[in-house]
């Protein structure tokens, strides 16, 4: 994992392009995967599911992913005289992921779900969770003037844990699988940049 790691985290000779570049093809990848990934889970295993799925990521994951990610970005990136430290940064995020998934948690024990959408939302809310806490480890490689890791960062996370929800859903048909696969994914996506 450590080599994928460097090779991933590897910058070139042209800073200032690589992190106009990766930035947006980071940005492009995270909107298409949302723009796409409801329908898709339509068409695979209809319509009722992918209505659950696409509330429990487009709507209220979406949500969560506010909770965890609360803004701290635009003054952790313009922090240059490094008032705070980066261990300041990453004790803030994780408090406000903790309130995201508590807030999740909350939401669904007087929802009234049944057992299976239940697990599909709050898995999804687990995966944005995950994706406003990686977001930490992005805004110290901007703070650092490296943006370009920023969006290499997404862009891996993006295409690995889509490609992952994708074919087990595919080759199960179970939704929930899927869902784990995509968490787990990005699980291993966060630690990649971590490392």
């Amino acid at each position: 994992m450590e080599y994928l790691a460097r090779k991933l985290m590897k910058t070139g000779a042209d800073k200032d392009r690589q992190n106009m570049v990766w930035n947006m093809i980071g940005s492009f990848c995270y909107a298409l995967a949302s723009m796409v990934l409801s329908f898709l889970v339509m068409r695979v295993v209809g319509d009722e599911q992918g209505g659950i799925f696409a509330f429990a990521f487009s709507v209220f994951g979406q949500q969560m992913f506010i909770v965890a990610y609360f803004g701290t970005r635009p003054f952790q990136i313009t922090d240059g005289s490094n008032e705070y430290t980066m261990g300041d940064y990453l004790r803030h995020r994780i408090v406000t992921c903790l309130a995201a998934v508590g807030a999740g948690i909350l939401y669904l024990v007087f929802s009234g779900y049944a057992p299976d959408k239940m697990a599909v939302i709050f898995l999804m809310v687990c995966y944005k969770v995950i994706d406003g806490f990686a977001d930490v480890f992005e805004s110290e490689f901007q703070r650092n003037g490296n943006l370009h890791l920023t969006g290499k960062s997404n862009t891996f996370r993006t295409i690995l844990s889509v490609s992952l929800f994708l074919i087990t859903l595919t080759a199960t048909k179970n939704l929930v699988v899927s869902c784990m696969a995509a968490v787990a994914s990005q699980v291993l996506g966060m630690l990649v940049i971590v490392v």
